[in-house]
């Protein structure tokens, strides 16, 4: 099946990508076909159909209801992996 990805990025820029995959791919195989095509590393992404995240990295697209030209929205997670700060006196 054929999904567009709208991709919103942490820094708010944006890119748009279709990727061809079966309907029986795995959450977490899309997540990194998508990291391919946008940067967005895979622990750092949210994808999100028809208002709801997708959380559960060993389902299906199709068990999501993902069909043939369907969009899904990618975004860039805030803050993912923060940061510690480092004090300098």
């Amino acid at each position: 099946m054929l999904l567009t990805v709208y991709c919103v990025r942490r820094d708010l820029s944006e890119v748009t990508f279709s990727l061809q995959v079966d309907a029986d791919f795995e959450l977490h195989n899309f997540r990194a076909l998508c990291e391919l095509e946008s940067g967005i590393p895979a622990a750092e992404s949210q994808i999100v159909y028809a208002e709801r995240p997708l959380t559960d990295n060993h389902r299906s697209l199709a068990s999501y209801g993902l069909k043939d030209g369907d969009v899904v929205i990618l975004r860039q997670k805030e803050n993912a992996d923060p940061r510690p700060s480092v004090q300098f006196s």
